[in-house]
């Protein structure tokens, strides 16, 4: 079976990049939701202000479930707008309830709109927009194409100026992208997104890009929809380039219906003035239903076009392989560019420019990106969803294998994707090497070893496409080595266990956590025990307290006397300890030092002056010594 091997080099060649980004990823995401009031840094934790979770620092994503989003809840600020930011990939259509993962997002679906109607009363025929929003996004100097805004609708703006001087505030309503002025650009990129009903009072509705004065504003769009935006020049879009400026925006896979202008060009207009550049290029887009023969104007400016549709009179474009002089709309009705059953513009467009412009496995709506007899892409936003026996349709996967997960050795792993489409075959990767005999939709392992830890993906060729998926990470917990000390200690002494070689939590018999523990040893040995989890895996040890000795006995003195009847003076006694030590006035005179304790009688302590003397017996053992005990005798007698 064929696969076309533009596919196939794509998909292997993001592998690499898909997997070394997604360990960091999870770390730079951001998350918005409705009304919320939390901090962004979760689902649970989610905010409601888009604004400052784009322009948050390390930022790479920000995740926005379903709902409508405002640049100010301030309905007398006109002026507000959204902003995109370089590095900064801002996806919509994800659900509001529970955490939705990306593989769960669907713009279709969960509907999230960029909104410029600040009251929220806007009616047909862009009634009660005079509040509106001047830009609903208004992008600055500097971006490029790594700002990505994806899966949002932009309606409401209404850019009918502030003050009586034609400027800025009478361009652009949905979006304007400022790339003006010497070696200045603005050239952000945006996927799956649907600009309605926008409005400005001199050009570009929808999108109004100002190259002008040395500057270029070239946005990249793909798989978008313009639906009816009015404005007084290009009702969808103005391309302004003049000053030797530029200003070519890529299309590929868009649709414009329905969009109006009073003076020329109802879907695009392109100015080229004063040595400026605009030649806009559009590939497998289909424009009908924008003025006809006005569809396109050009002011010193050109339009390249291939693969793509126009409606009967318009023929200011050039290029090849398009369809002319269409007159039956191809779009199912007046409200939606999905395309009707026997649309010219299906299977008509050219796949492998979609794919190395970077589109997307489905299409505005979320469906499978080409459906058809031939793997060939159709041309617009919506992708028909024919059905037979012949029909190929592109790869989609629908469940992503686990983020990761952690597991014993020996213990088995399986881990699934689940793929719509026509499929061929399936290899897993680990990381860029492939995994031999692992080819279908699951990685059976029968006995993980610490050699299986690692990063694995699985490309799924099919007729149309190849898709790669995301990575799933397997560490694999070896606690064969996972141990507690035991020690020994005396009685109310504390004992520390300390629990060797475990990579994940300790929990311990007492219930403490961690992996030291210290306790106060009893008058006997115990035994404690920790169990180690990592994952699903778990193991568990035990240590134990001896109790070695007791702490000493007291000390005692059972008798002390002075033998006066000869001289020298005799010092006799009795007393239990192990240390027996003299003292008089003038410090010390004899010591008894026993290296076992117990009942020791004390003799041949001969003294020939008078004068009080102290016998201290103390007690010594391994747990310490016990408080000293005194007792004193005094002797008479003076000997010579």
């Amino acid at each position: 079976m064929h696969i076309n091997p533009i596919y196939r080099l794509s998909f292997f060649c993001l592998l690499g990049l898909l997997l070394g980004a997604t360990a960091s990823l999870a770390q730079n995401i951001r998350y918005v939701k409705q009304d919320a009031t939390g901090s962004g840094s979760s689902w649970t934790d989610a905010s409601g202000d888009l604004q400052s979770q784009i322009d948050l620092a390390g930022v790479e994503q920000v995740w926005v479930a379903t709902g409508v989003y405002k640049p100010t809840s301030n309905t007398a600020e006109r002026g507000a707008s959204f902003s995109m930011k370089n590095g900064v990939m801002i996806l919509g259509g994800f659900a509001a309830t529970g955490t939705p993962m990306l593989s769960e997002r669907n713009p279709s679906s969960f509907t999230t709109v960029l909104s410029g109607d600040l009251l929220g009363n806007d009616g047909p025929n862009f009634a009660n927009t005079g509040e509106n929003s001047i830009h609903v996004i208004s992008n600055p100097v500097g971006l490029t194409t790594t700002a990505v805004l994806d899966g949002f609708v932009i309606r409401g703006g209404n850019a009918n100026g502030i003050g009586n001087t034609i400027d800025l505030t009478y361009c652009g309503g949905g979006v304007y992208n400022d790339g003006s002025g010497s070696g200045q650009v603005c050239s952000p990129s945006f996927r799956n997104c649907l600009f309605q009903a926008n409005s400005a009072g001199f050009g570009g509705a929808a999108m109004f890009n100002s190259g002008n004065d040395s500057g270029s504003s070239s946005p990249q769009l793909i798989n978008c929809s313009f639906q009816a935006n009015s404005a007084g020049l290009g009702g969808a879009m103005y391309n302004y380039a003049n000053d030797n400026g530029s200003s070519s925006p890529q299309l590929t896979n868009c649709s414009f219906q329905a969009n109006s202008a009073s003076l020329q060009g109802g879907a695009m207009y392109n100015n080229g003035t004063d040595n400026g550049s605009s030649s806009p290029q559009l590939t497998n887009c289909v424009l009908f239903g924008n003025g006809q023969g006005n569809t396109i104007y050009n002011l010193n400016a050109s339009v390249s076009a291939s693969y793509s549709l126009f409606e009967n009179g318009e023929t200011d474009f050039t290029g090849t392989n398009n369809l002319t002089g269409v007159t039956t709309s191809p779009f199912a009705s007046t409200a939606s560019v999905a395309l009707s059953a026997g649309s010219p513009a299906i299977d008509q467009g050219n796949s492998q420019t979609y794919t190395t412009a970077g589109g997307p496995t489905t299409d505005l709506v979320g469906n499978p990106r080409i459906v058809g007899t031939n793997c060939q892409i159709d041309m617009g936003a919506v992708e028909f969803q024919q059905t037979g026996p012949t029909i190929k349709t592109s790869l989609l996967i629908q469940t992503q294998p686990t983020a990761g997960s952690a597991v014993c050795v020996g213990s088995p792993l399986n881990v699934s994707v689940s793929v719509t489409g026509s499929v061929s075959s399936y290899q897993w990767y680990k990381g860029s090497s492939p995994v031999v005999s692992h080819t279908t939709a699951t990685l059976s392992l029968s006995n993980v070893t610490p050699a299986d830890a690692g990063s694995y993906s699985v490309v799924v060729m099919g007729d149309c496409n190849s898709v790669t998926s995301t990575a799933f990470s397997l560490t694999v917990a070896d606690l064969s080595s996972f141990t507690v000390n035991s020690v020994s200690v005396c009685e109310g002494q504390p004992a520390s266990l300390l629990a060797s070689a475990c990579s994940g939590q300790v929990v311990w018999s007492t219930g403490a956590t961690g992996s030291l523990l210290t306790v106060t040893a009893g008058s006997s040995t115990s035994t404690l025990t920790a169990t180690c989890t990592v994952g699903s895996c778990s193991k568990t040890a035990s240590g134990s307290v001896v109790v070695g000795q007791v702490v000493p006995p007291l000390a005692q003195i059972l008798s002390l006397s002075a033998v006066e009847s000869g001289c020298p003076v005799r010092l006799v006694g009795q007393g239990v300890g192990t240390s027996f030590v003299f003292t008089n006035g003038q410090g010390y005179v004899f010591s008894n030092v026993y290296r076992q304790g117990g009942r020791h009688d004390l003799s041949g302590l001969e003294v020939k002056r008078p004068g009080v003397y102290t016998l201290t017996a103390i007690y010594t053992n391994e747990c310490g010594n016990s408080a000293p005990v005194t007792r004193t005798v005094t002797v008479e007698r003076s000997c010579p």
